[in-house]
Formats: structure tokens, C-alpha cells, sequence
């Protein structure tokens, strides 16, 4: 097949083909050629290196050597002023390290202090929390009461009302049946007594639903005290 195609190209393009068709081969001779090299180069280096590297170590130590030597003097000599300024140094008085003390005492107070002014403001905090609760359960023990009075008098209204209508029909109904003065009369006698009695029960609800309100009270004022209720809110 590679023939064919190749007759059937024109002559210009089977150069370029043959090239692509070798090139793996091109490759690996290169890549051989050069590792034989880098392996002659190493071995080279190896045998005339050693010699040179031996001689070159021996001057290294001889150098290091001397120049140990001079630092250890110069260390010496490094030393000799250090000794001679530890003794002024031990007999520095202890006054200067008294104002450090001082100061960290200061310091100390200052922190105690802020600690203290925290103490404070927290427990501030908390009895303001403490009334700020109370004035609130007594402002919602008002709504309450406030609240029941409405539907009692809107209650008491709704009974009045339906009593006047019961009268008025009671009243056309004797207009219409009793005609006579004196059943008219009776009948005025009645509705007044009925009215009165009805006053009176009235009247005896409003004393019970009083009564019922001091008894509330004294018994709210009969609650633990502040500082009681703070602790358990804290």
C-alpha cells in the first residue's frame, strides 16, 4: 500500500515522507549517542578528578586550621573586657529596680480598680433588668384589669339593654291586652320592683368583683421582693 501511495504522489512530497517515516529511528540514535557521551564525561572527570580533589582538601584543613586558631584568640581577647565590666554590673544598687516595682503595684491597683468599676456596672445591669421586669408584669397586670372591666361593663350594657326591651314589650303587650287603669298600674308596680331588683343584683356584682380586686392586690404585694426575683432571673 505504502508503494502505491507513494507512485501516486508526485516526487516533491516522498522526501518529506521518507523523513517522517525514519525520524524514530534518527531519534534513538541521538539519544544513545548522547548518554554514551555524558556516561565518557563522568568517568573522565572521575579518574583526574580524585587526584586534584585530594590536594585541594589537604590545603583546605591546613586553612581551617589556621584560621580556628586566630578566632579562638580573638574570642579570648573578646572576653577579657566582659569580665572586667561583670563586677561593675553586680555592684549596680538595687534602687533602680525599685521603680519597676512601684510601678507594677500601680499597675496592679489600676487593674483591681477596673475590676471592681465591672463588678459595679454589671450589678448596676442586672437590678435595672430586675425592675425594668417588674414594671413590665405591672403594667400587663393593669392591662389585664383594664381590660376584664371593659367586658363587664360591655356585658352590664348588653343586659340593661335587653331588660328595657323586655319592659317595653311587656308594656305594649298590657296596653294591648289590659286596657283597664288599674292592670296598667299593677303591671308599672311590677316593672319598678323588677328594676329595683335588678339594681340590687347589680350593685351586689359590682361590690363582689371589688372585693375580688383588693384581694388580688394584697396578695400580689405579699410577692417575694426584689432582690429575691433578681437572683432567680440572674
Amino acid at each position: 500500500m505504502k508503494n502505491a501511495v507513494n507512485k501516486s504522489l508526485p516526487t516533491k512530497m516522498l522526501v518529506p515522507l521518507w523523513i517522517a517515516n525514519h525520524t524514530p529511528c534518527f531519534v534513538l540514535v541521538l539519544f544513545a549517542a548522547s548518554a554514551m557521551g555524558f556516561i565518557l564525561v563522568a568517568l573522565v572527570r572521575k579518574i583526574y578528578g580524585h587526584q586534584g580533589n585530594k590536594e585541594e582538601e589537604d590545603e583546605d584543613e591546613d586553612e581551617d586550621e589556621s584560621s580556628d586558631e586566630d578566632e579562638e584568640e580573638e574570642q579570648e581577647k573578646e572576653k577579657e573586657p566582659e569580665k572586667e565590666k561583670e563586677p561593675e554590673k553586680e555592684k549596680e544598687p538595687e534602687k533602680e529596680k525599685e521603680p519597676e516595682k512601684e510601678k507594677d503595684q500601680e499597675k496592679e491597683k489600676e487593674q483591681e480598680k477596673e475590676k471592681k468599676q465591672e463588678k459595679e456596672k454589671e450589678q448596676e445591669k442586672k437590678d435595672e433588668q430586675a425592675k425594668k421586669r417588674e414594671q413590665q408584669k405591672e403594667e400587663d397586670r393593669k392591662n389585664e384589669e383594664r381590660e376584664k372591666e371593659k367586658e363587664q361593663a360591655e356585658k352590664e350594657k348588653e343586659e340593661e339593654r335587653k331588660k328595657e326591651k323586655e319592659q317595653a314589650e311587656k308594656q305594649e303587650q298590657a296596653k294591648r291586652h289590659e286596657p283597664e287603669k288599674d292592670k296598667e298600674k299593677k303591671n308599672l308596680e311590677e316593672q319598678k320592683k323588677e328594676k329595683e331588683q335588678a339594681e340590687k343584683e347589680l350593685q351586689a356584682k359590682k361590690d363582689e368583683q371589688k372585693n375580688a380586686k383588693k384581694q388580688k392586690k394584697g396578695k400580689e404585694q405579699k410577692r417575694e421582693p426584689l432582690w429575691q426575683v433578681d437572683d432567680k432571673f440572674s
